[in-house]
């Protein structure tokens, strides 16, 4: 897959925020966070390896300053982006910087999230040359299976679960012999996902994000 590769500005300004929060993930005052992520599955080696970070308060920054290409937002000159507060989770390949996702926990603990403007639309896509791959649309949970099953399966992440499929996408998918496709209990499909999961070789497991660890156990058995 064609890796869609940010501005140099942008990637040098994420860059330096990524950098800033990572060193605020394993800092002063980062217990409570680390403990929420440590429950979930993640292992504070993988994290380091994944270079994740958190932004312990929402911030604001200009398009401009941030290294956004005009015409690419709307108020580019005075407009604004918004980094929330939460985890940042980085895609990066071949040493570029090609994405930042910050996700947040509600309330429950369960998780939102949001791809910073200026990122590649191309999906995480973890290539390891299985004849199976499995689909998800969660940052978070998609580096959980990522840590747990790399050996086992390729892995793609959508982070925008609007995005249609280009065609070179689609033909990645029919190579596989098998794909499975993640879906929380809040998601849904696109329309134009239809045609696409009708094939024989892709299976949809729903989930909640309380039993995906059961879930990548079944995902494990089953490979």
């Amino acid at each position: 897959m064609k890796e869609e590769i940010p501005g140099e500005i942008w990637r040098e300004k994420a860059g330096a925020f990524l950098i800033r929060t990572a060193h605020q993930l394993w800092g002063k005052h980062s217990e409570e966070i680390l403990a929420l992520l440590f429950s979930i599955g993640f292992s504070n080696k993988f994290m380091k390896d994944s270079l994740f970070g958190w932004n312990k308060k929402t911030k604001t920054r200009s398009y401009k300053g941030f290294g956004i290409e005009p015409g690419s937002v709307e108020n580019f000159e005075t407009g604004s982006l918004s980094i929330p507060e939460g985890i940042i989770i980085p895609y990066i390949k071949n040493k570029i910087l090609l994405k930042l996702c910050a996700v947040s926990f509600n309330k429950d603990n369960s998780t939102r999230f949001k791809t910073i403007e200026g990122s590649s639309e191309t999906p995480f896509f973890f290539n390891y040359d299985k004849s199976n791959c499995n689909l998800i649309f969660n940052p978070l949970y998609g580096f959980l299976l990522k840590q747990e099953a790399s050996s086992l399966t390729d892995i793609i992440i959508i982070d925008n679960n609007e995005k249609k499929f280009s065609l070179e996408f689609e033909s990645i998918l029919e190579n596989y012999e098998k794909v499975v496709v993640l879906l929380n209990d809040v998601e849904k499909l696109p329309q134009n996902w239809d045609n696409l999961l009708k094939k024989e070789q892709i299976n949809i497991i729903q989930y909640n994000e309380r039993n995906f660890k059961e879930i990548i156990k079944e995902i494990k058995m089953s490979l």
